[in-house]
């Protein structure tokens, strides 16, 4: 079905509670083995941050950057490690800047950290302690900013509501490419809805598995 005939669909439907309490199971049990394996590869690049701040004049703020997010119509702080340097991500705050996204596409206002972070999507690895607190999926719609989920519930696009944001979805496999559509989000919600418990468990490993290929080939910018 084309995508935008799904989100028609979407709105007339409700998840189905035995397919939401297994994909939040199957959410903290691979959250947590994956923050367990991948804890050597965090602290690896604390240090490189931290030893950036030391040394170079071009450093972060800090070591996480938290900005609002909302998860079945409520807010949390996304988790991020800090890839922007001070002075730029500093000029956008006094413009009254409240997402920085668009700021990582240019690699000059990164730091040299930050620019191997963002090649490989590292920066979000802190996301998979938002996956294990519960306000986050490894797989699922793109987190929205408040202003941003606010515009599409005026529409009456309620099926933005239904999934927890995930931590990588069709749309971020398909970056770069002309299927990184932004109706991705309503492919991926119409799809769940649609398949079985075990067809949603499918759909998820093929797209992380596809995201790991993705961060193993550093195809990030």
């Amino acid at each position: 079905m084309n995508p935008s005939e799904a989100r028609n669909e979407l709105m007339q439907m409700k998840v189905p509670l035995r397919q939401k309490v297994l994909k939040a199971a199957f959410d903290r049990v691979a959250s947590g083995i994956i923050i367990l394996a991948l804890s050597p590869v965090m602290a690896l690049i604390a240090v490189a941050i931290i030893a950036e701040r030391i040394f170079c004049t071009h450093h972060t703020e800090g070591l996480i950057y938290r900005e609002r997010r909302v998860s079945l119509g409520k807010e949390f702080n996304i988790l991020k490690f800090h890839t922007i340097r001070k002075d730029v991500l500093g000029e956008a705050k006094r413009k009254g800047q409240e997402k920085v996204k668009h700021l990582e596409r240019d690699r000059e206002n990164a730091t040299a950290v930050g620019r191997l972070l963002l090649r490989a999507y590292l920066d979000e690895l802190p996301q998979l302690f938002n996956v294990l607190k519960g306000d986050m999926s490894l797989v699922g719609p793109r987190p929205l900013a408040k202003i941003d989920y606010d515009a599409v519930m005026e529409k009456g696009e309620t099926c933005k509501a239904l999934l927890k944001p995930g931590l990588t979805g069709i749309v971020q496999v398909n970056k770069g490419t002309t299927k990184a559509s932004l109706l991705s989000d309503y492919e991926y919600i119409y799809n769940y809805m649609k398949k079985g418990e075990l067809g949603v468990l499918a759909m998820d490993l093929s797209i992380l598995y596809k995201t790991i290929s993705k961060i193993l080939k550093a195809e990030g910018y």
